[in-house]
């Protein structure tokens, strides 16, 4: 899990997909799919603007997110 500095967005990953819950609430913003192998790491922007995902399993791949859209 990654929490976006000063912010209210946290990601958690559930093998491909990485949902974007609201810290103060627990709701869920947004579910991000496009992986097509586990996520194994995330990390988000020091502005908290974009998250990357990291997929080294399977299909060795890193997607940048936006993560207001």
């Amino acid at each position: 899990t990654s929490l976006i500095p000063k912010g209210d967005i946290i990601a958690s990953v559930a093998g491909r997909i990485i949902h974007l819950l609201s810290l103060s609430t627990g709701q869920l913003i947004r579910t991000l799919t496009g992986h097509s192998s586990v996520v194994n790491s995330i990390a988000f922007s020091v502005d908290g603007r974009i998250l990357a995902s990291g997929s080294y399993s399977d299909d060795y791949t890193i997607k940048l997110w936006e993560v207001a859209t």
